[in-house]
């Protein structure tokens, strides 16, 4: 190698930013502070040209490898049963879920699982409530179930006492009871030139029930 060919790879090496620590031939090659002239070609560090390829680095990079796939999750609420009607402010959510390790959320809160097992309360508003669980592990399917309770508002047996047994039934479907009209004045109460009147109610006057219910109402013309 000339002079001047060594002249040229310190300008060509200084026009790339690289600074020359030293120099020395090597086969008619030129390898200067971590470069290497092959071919009348500059390479940088860390770059080699091999057939005419340039390869950069020092060995090739593996795609990141894919965590592996855990069988889905299954989750199974036992409670409450879907459709339920109560008078209560509050119903407790229960069931299992596989694997045990899995997270549980119902109503978007976290709850604790004991050995594969779930119990939490949740509040409920009057009407229909839609309660959500939701299970998940790491590297698997979720699952989702949903249970629908409808928290009925209490209705008050209304005071029939004195009314006709049609009077009374009229009442209660007005505020969504029921009737069961039952004659206790018995035979000899025919009679007796009076009207039928309503001598009391089963549950009594006041008491609240849930809507539907039926009323035992106890008629006579003599109470």
């Amino acid at each position: 190698m000339t002079v001047g060919s060594l002249h040229q790879a310190r300008r060509s090496s200084a026009a790339l930013g690289v600074p020359i620590a030293r120099t020395l031939p090597i086969a008619g090659r030129l390898l200067v502070a971590g470069t290497l002239l092959v071919a009348g070609r500059l390479l940088v560090a860390g770059t080699l040209l091999v057939a005419g390829t340039l390869l950069v680095g020092c060995g090739s990079a593996s795609p990141p490898a894919r965590p592996a796939t855990a069988p889905p999750v299954h989750l199974f609420v036992t409670g409450p049963s879907d459709d339920l009607a109560t008078l209560a402010g509050d119903v407790v959510v229960s069931g299992t879920v596989a694997p045990a390790s899995a997270t549980v959320l119902v109503e978007g809160r976290q709850v604790p699982v004991t050995q594969g097992g779930f119990r939490t309360s949740v509040s409920i508003s009057p009407g229909e409530n839609v309660i959500d669980v939701l299970a998940a592990a790491p590297h698997a399917a979720g699952a989702v179930a949903a249970v629908r309770v409808y928290r009925q508002t209490a209705v008050a047996v209304p005071d029939l006492t004195g009314v006709s047994p049609s009077s009374a039934s009229a009442r209660l479907r007005a505020v969504g009871l029921t009737a069961k009209v039952n004659d206790t004045g018995g035979f000899w109460q025919a009679l007796i030139p009076a009207s039928t009147q309503v001598c009391q109610t089963a549950p009594p006057a006041g008491r609240r029930v849930a809507p539907g219910s039926e009323v035992q109402v106890q008629v006579a013309k003599l109470c």
